[in-house]
């Protein structure tokens, strides 16, 4: 029975530590990422071009370049803006060509609305110029989510296209961005926005969220914000935050309260705010772009230095993680390199290899995980389309959870119980067992009636408790 008892403590105590659990209040954040403006590079075309037949680099581009062109003897081409038109020269009009206002002689580069055309060059007769094709790689802009680092160029993208944007320019999530990969460079209430290209912005994804903290913590000063990966700074896709005890005000009082000042002696005249955001927790309260956060951010032949988030060539260090984790393969020299700590200072340890990427193998042939040159097979394989699921809110995670902790923890508690009820009773019925067996024994000694067990002297013919006539 005491054990039974003991279970029983055992199991409302778990449950309470469940319960207790849940009086905390979450508070969220928003997950601010990387999105990006980079160039995309279509396939090239050929455009036939003549003195009379022009071709415009695309409004949506962000440049078209002119990659090759077959020579004509006398003929260049031009890239021109401005008043773009076939005129007359030569005597009495005779020749017919294309100019601009602006004429850069056989340009490589084009702007958007920029034209390239053909004109004789020397001083040569004005008669018709053949057409001839012109190679033209066109880049358009296109907008990525990067994740948690971001990184384009001219013809260069990252991460994956954003669902709805008209090039570079999209409609942020809450109608909230950070310029600069800046928190404290925000910007509010946007309905679209331009990014520029190879820039980036913080950007929130989505319902994308996490619980930075509970409304029962409170600090009281920034030398309690301490703790992080750099005491009290954290360092993230070359970004210094800085963390500190932020005030958010104090619950918003009944005016009766305010007007006799609120509890503690505090002004009526302090910030207020909702009673969901109020008190004082240890948040960021700064943010700033450095060089590097450490590993692989200075690429293969600098390392971190984390005490100015600078690249150095030379760094000390105390052990090899100082240094960096990761092991990069520099394709330049086709040598695997290990950060590592020698005599006090960064250096690397380095492991030849035949190839870090495909550029370091012949054209018909890949570099494979294990830094191998192997013969491309020529097959094209397509990824499948994921599914996708919707976000799973907080409340339906966290609360079923819960319950479902209480849940087991109440059917532990109920098999425990039943398995001590069943061996307390299984130990009573062995004790009555006990005590029945007793007499039986005794009788089929003769010293008591096998009737009613009651007892009888030696020589004894009936029983004096019920009259049975015993036998000899």
């Amino acid at each position: 029975m005491k054990k039974l008892i003991l279970f029983l403590f055992v199991g409302i105590f778990l449950i309470g530590l469940v319960g207790a659990e849940g009086n905390f209040t979450p508070i969220f954040c928003n997950d601010y990422e990387f999105t990006c403006c980079g160039g995309m590079v279509e396939p090239t075309q050929s455009q036939p071009i003549s003195d009379e037949l022009s071709w415009t680099c695309p409004n949506y581009a962000y440049k078209c370049k002119i990659t090759m062109s077959s020579g004509i003897e006398g003929v260049t081409w031009y890239v021109g803006s401005g008043n773009c038109k076939i005129v007359e020269s030569g005597w009495f009009g005779l020749c017919h060509g294309y100019k601009c206002d602006n004429e850069i002689q056989s340009g490589s580069e084009m702007n958007s609305g920029d034209q390239v055309y053909l004109r004789r060059t020397g001083g040569g007769s004005c008669g018709d110029i053949p057409q001839k094709n012109i190679q033209i790689k066109i880049i358009k802009p296109q907008l990525g989510f990067c994740g948690k680092s971001g990184s384009v160029g001219e013809e260069t993208t990252c991460g994956i296209s954003v669902d709805g944007a008209d090039g570079c320019k999209f409609n942020p999530p809450s109608g909230v961005i950070y310029e600069s990969t800046s928190l404290n460079n925000k910007k509010e209430g946007l309905s679209s926005y331009v990014v520029p290209m190879q820039q980036c912005v913080l950007a929130w994804q989505g319902s994308d969220r996490h619980i930075c903290g509970y409304k029962e913590e409170t600090c009281s000063s920034d030398s309690e914000c301490s703790g992080h990966t750099y005491g009290n700074k954290e360092c993230s896709a070359r970004t210094l935050q800085t963390y500190g005890c932020k005030s958010y005000g104090q619950v918003i009082e009944s005016r009766d309260t305010l007007d006799n000042g609120p509890a503690g002696g505090d002004s009526p005249n302090d910030q207020q705010t909702s009673s969901n955001t109020f008190g004082k927790r240890c948040e960021i309260i700064s943010s700033e772009q450095v060089q590097c956060c450490g590993d692989t951010d200075c690429g293969t032949n600098f390392f971190c230095d984390k005490t100015t988030f600078t690249c150095k060539e030379n760094v000390q260090c105390n052990k090899d993680t100082d240094c960096g984790v990761s092991i990069q393969c520099d394709w330049t020299i086709n040598a695997l390199k290990k950060p590592v700590c020698q005599n006090g200072k960064c250096t690397f340890s380095e492991t030849k290899v035949d190839c870090c990427i495909d550029k370091n193998c012949q054209e018909d042939s890949y570099c494979t995980e294990k830094h191998k040159c192997e013969k491309s097979q020529g097959v094209s394989v397509t990824p499948e389309k994921s599914g996708t699921t919707g976000p799973i809110t907080a409340a339906a995670t966290g609360g079923g959870s819960k319950w479902g902790v209480i849940i087991t923890i109440f059917f532990l508690v109920l098999i425990a119980g039943a398995i001590g009820l069943w061996i307390h009773s299984r130990g009573k019925n062995r004790t009555n067992l006990v005590r029945e067996s007793a007499p039986l024994q005794q009788i089929s000694s003769g010293k008591f009636c096998p009737k009613c067990g009651a007892g009888l002297k030696e020589d004894s013919k009936f029983c004096s408790k019920c009259a049975f006539k015993v036998k000899k």
